[in-house]
């Protein structure tokens, strides 16, 4: 496959009522992904290992779904990993307009909505969690350290808006989000790094991403928590725990 290519081990369209489980995944760097689809209802991805993937999930409109026991190690084009060679992003949903009008499952639905990742261990992608749409997301014990970066800082898990184009999120801004327990560690950079970035600022509508909360989560060593933008309210935090030195929060 070319390197602006995506290559999928398993694709998902209009899938409901379903499990994956037990499985291992290697050789998806770069652009690859292990899971990659749209309109996914009532379904679970459990105990997966995927060693040296660019993308673990790329996903939309997902509707009761849950991840867990998943440990994600990224690596490049080239199957590479090490000092500047990462995967993209382990967790990753978008509002995807192509094929917003695409549902042929059972629901009737318009926008990602109750999604639980639990358990999931991911190192080396350029960010680990990047959502830019849907609500009603939960994030349980999960391990994201080690994230990179490159052009820009890695981040831990990134909450932002995309302002236009195909997979805009306009309508469905990233609202009703809860981290709870879990480390977020060595993500990015030592000075520039995040370990949870809210990014609202691209947000020109009267969108308003909304109710973030951040609880009994340990941060260690970068930048934890930063938001950024007018449209963003209800963001609240919780008996963290910082290890380590450079602890900062908003």
């Amino acid at each position: 496959m070319s390197p602006s290519a995506e290559n999928v081990a398993i694709g998902l369209a209009n899938v409901e009522r379903f499990r994956v489980s037990d499985a291992a995944f290697t050789g998806y760097g770069g652009l690859g992904a292990a899971f990659a689809g749209d309109w996914i209802v009532s379904g679970e991805f459990v105990r997966l290992k995927m060693q040296g993937v660019g993308i673990c999930f790329d996903l939309a409109f997902l509707k009761s779904v849950r991840i867990k026991d998943v440990v994600a190690n990224g690596a490049d084009s080239d199957g590479q990993s090490g000092a500047g060679q990462m995967g993209e992003k382990c967790f990753s949903t978008i509002q995807d307009g192509p094929l917003a009008s695409h549902n042929r499952t059972s629901i009737a639905f318009r926008q990602t909505k109750d999604v639980t990742v639990e358990n999931l261990d991911a190192s080396n992608f350029r960010t680990g969690v990047a959502v830019a749409s849907g609500k009603g997301y939960r994030f349980i014990n999960n391990n994201i350290h080690d994230n990179p970066g490159g052009v820009t800082p890695g981040v831990g898990y990134y909450f932002y808006y995309i302002n236009g184009g195909k997979f805009s999120s306009a309508g469905a801004p990233v609202s009703d989000v809860e981290i709870i327990g879990g480390k977020v560690s060595n993500n990015g950079p030592r000075s520039n790094g995040f370990g949870v970035l809210i990014d609202a600022d691209t947000i020109a509508n009267g969108d308003r991403m909304q109710d973030f909360s951040v609880s009994s989560v340990t941060f260690s060593n970068r930048t934890n928590i930063r938001t950024v933008g007018a449209r963003l309210t209800g963001v609240g935090l919780s008996k963290n725990s910082f290890d380590g030195a450079l602890q900062s929060s908003p």
